[in-house]
């Protein structure tokens, strides 16, 4: 089996969604209602390859996982509704962290986040960010284990939603 991760291609759109919608019914399963309205989009993963670093993780060449990374300032992590991020340096957020159903319990949410770090490393940042609902506690383990510290809750300026948010020191 060889695991490679790459920015995602418009060619990738199709897979990506299947990836996405995989995460959404496991958060439906999980009594979730992150993702549960439509989000993200294919118009949304599109803008994310043109505008943010999107990438995807291969299983054997089949897109298994994707993430998406933002660098420079994130508008809902100014104020945080409550809390405070423990460092003004600059970061990126890791943002849309997904896995296909049939790779679960592969490690691949291991090394979506050793990869995400790396490409941050590159371009020269210290800081990781990531917010996700209160009740995901599947991404919430994970983001524990990739030692991230939760300091804060924001409120997406999207839908008015609060998120756990958190930070790690790269």
């Amino acid at each position: 089996m060889n695991i490679t991760y790459r920015k995602a291609e418009e060619k990738d759109l199709e897979q990506i969604m299947k990836v996405i919608r995989d995460a959404q019914a496991t958060l439906k399963a999980d009594g979730v209602d992150q993702w549960q309205d439509g989000f993200p989009s294919e118009e949304v993963i599109l803008e994310d390859m043109k505008v943010r670093s999107a990438f995807v993780i291969l299983v054997d060449d089949v897109v298994s996982g994707f993430f998406v990374l933002a660098f420079g300032i994130e508008p809902d992590y100014v104020n945080p509704a409550r809390g405070a991020f423990k460092s003004n340096e600059p970061y990126a957020a890791i943002h849309r962290t997904a896995i296909s159903k049939e790779c679960k319990g592969m490690g691949l949410s291991k090394f979506m986040f050793q990869s995400a770090f790396a490409e941050i490393k590159k371009a020269g940042v210290g800081y990781a960010r990531i917010d996700t609902h209160h009740d995901n506690k599947r991404m919430r383990h994970i983001m524990a284990r990739e030692g991230f510290e939760e300091t804060a809750v924001i409120v997406l300026s999207s839908n008015g939603d609060e998120r756990v948010a958190a930070e790690k020191k790269l």
